[in-house]
């Protein structure tokens, strides 16, 4: 058991949010676990410094619903920020029907209130490594930069303003590549293709502390030894039990699971389909 990830229950108010919930997914995920048995994946959290608080890595959505259906823990997966069982990246957002040229021009600068100009895509991408800008907008004629200056805050602000002039509006793929000619040919109906800042461990753990929140589906925590499809049973999750009581069931049931060859470690990456 001691090679096992460590999953266990939290208190919700332990736990501390680094990018906005998504509305849409909010309400479909509420109706599917409200009508559920089971709780298949636990969220992905890293204890804060002092260990009191959880930052939740991966499943703000999840633990927003639970927090609405007015549960009081949450099953979740602890894992180490900093060590190498978790890789930040960034998700860059590939957008569909939304008009280029002067018009995106306007629509970001309004939007932001940032500086937006014009440059090349090799100069672009050049910033956005140094990080001195928040993004870039290719869409196949011209090449947008969005310059927020160096405060962290102003920052992130910008970059939410940015992904609100097309989320909730057009349909978006998130992908991690920056070769647009190359995602046009695998996503020919979409463009134009914005390029967010490189994120770190440091700005996940700044955004929490400041109390800011990220734009949601832009971070990216690639994790080994994920856990997937524990299929908690959720009357455990509703019910009045002590958490030490449920946390005693949660490890019964994991070595339930292991004594009955029910777990499998993959090395390779897999492809799951959701529902």
């Amino acid at each position: 058991m001691n090679n096992l990830p460590t999953i266990k229950f939290v208190e919700l108010d332990r736990l501390l949010l680094h990018e906005e919930v998504d509305s849409a997914r909010i309400a479909k995920l509420k109706r599917i676990i409200s009508r559920a048995e089971v709780f298949t994946n636990p969220p992905m959290v890293a204890p804060t410094a002092g260990g009191k608080k959880y930052i939740v890595l991966d499943g703000a959505n999840r633990t927003t619903v639970f927090k609405q259906l007015g549960y009081q823990e949450i099953p979740v997966q602890i894992v180490r920020y900093g060590g190498t069982e978790v890789r930040l990246m960034t998700w860059n957002h590939l957008v569909t029907g939304l008009s280029g040229g002067r018009r995106l021009f306007s629509a970001l600068r309004r939007a932001t209130g940032a500086k937006v100009y014009a440059t090349t895509l090799l100069k672009a991408r050049r910033l956005l490594k140094r990080r001195a800008i928040v993004l870039y907008v290719v869409d196949g004629r011209t090449t947008w930069c969005i310059d927020a200056g160096r405060d962290f805050t102003r920052q992130i602000q910008a970059l939410d303003k940015a992904v609100k002039v097309y989320k909730g509006r057009y349909k978006f793929f998130r992908v991690l590549g920056i070769d647009y000619k190359e995602l046009r040919r695998e996503y020919p109906e979409a463009r134009p293709l914005f390029v967010f800042m490189p994120f770190r461990e440091i700005d996940v753990i700044k955004a929490v502390r400041l109390g800011i929140y990220m734009p949601s589906g832009i971070t990216r925590h690639a994790i080994e030894g994920r856990i997937l499809r524990l299929d908690i049973p959720l009357e455990i999750v509703r019910s009045r039990r002590s958490i030490t009581t449920k946390n005693r069931f949660l490890r019964k049931l994991l070595e339930q699971r292991l004594s009955h060859n029910q777990i499998r470690y993959y090395t390779e990456p897999i492809f799951i389909y959701n529902d």
